[in-house]
């Protein structure tokens, strides 16, 4: 079987893959997790586990519930085939522009997307298709900004609670130390968003 967390489209895929291969897949999911992301999941056959309140609880769930039954951990987090997968976005963004953008905005919680995004154009520079990297802008709630608090004073801040951006409510980012290095390189900025502009 197959076992994922985090909230997003990812969960969905995991479940309609899982299924289409005939697999038992189990998502973990927080409390308050959207509905429409659910039902996607549901339909596509994954068993849903709800657990905790943010993203990191259902890591640490995801990843016991992995060995006690002898699944494939399919989260990003934990998984670096999963890291290679994501990165392709960086390929289609530059094969439908022909080119790379200056900047691009990512919304982060644990930082494994744009660890795949970076990961992805810094192979299109070693094949000598782009010359540059793009600058990385992370976006991040003010109630839960830890990257941002970081990369800004060197420490992290604690959360403020909950977020309607759940997917990115992340406390302990496990990419942290990385997506601080990247946006130092390519000169990227930090920038936290108020709940009333999510």
């Amino acid at each position: 079987g197959l076992v994922g967390s985090e909230m997003c489209i990812r969960d969905s895929s995991i479940a309609a893959y899982a299924s289409k291969a005939r697999l038992e897949s189990i998502i973990v999911v927080p409390r308050n997790v959207d509905y429409g992301k659910l039902a996607q999941i549901i339909a596509f056959g994954g068993n849903v586990i709800t657990h905790g309140d943010s993203v990191d609880d259902t890591f640490d769930f995801s990843r016991k519930i992995a060995i006690e039954r002898k699944a494939y951990n399919a989260t990003p987090e934990f998984n670096a085939l999963a890291i290679e997968g994501q990165k392709t976005i960086s390929y289609e963004i530059y094969m439908q522009l022909g080119s790379i953008p200056d900047i691009m905005i990512v919304p982060t919680g644990s930082g494994s997307s744009l660890v795949s995004l970076w990961k992805g154009f810094q192979e299109l520079k070693i094949l000598g298709l782009i010359d540059n990297m793009p600058k990385f802008v992370i976006a991040q709630p003010s109630k839960c900004s830890p990257i941002v608090s970081k990369f800004h004073s060197g420490e992290t801040t604690e959360s403020l609670g909950p977020t309607s951006a759940l997917g990115l409510y992340v406390k302990k980012p496990l990419f942290i130390d990385l997506v601080i290095k990247i946006l130092r390189e390519t000169k990227g900025l930090a920038v936290s968003v108020e709940e009333k502009s999510i």
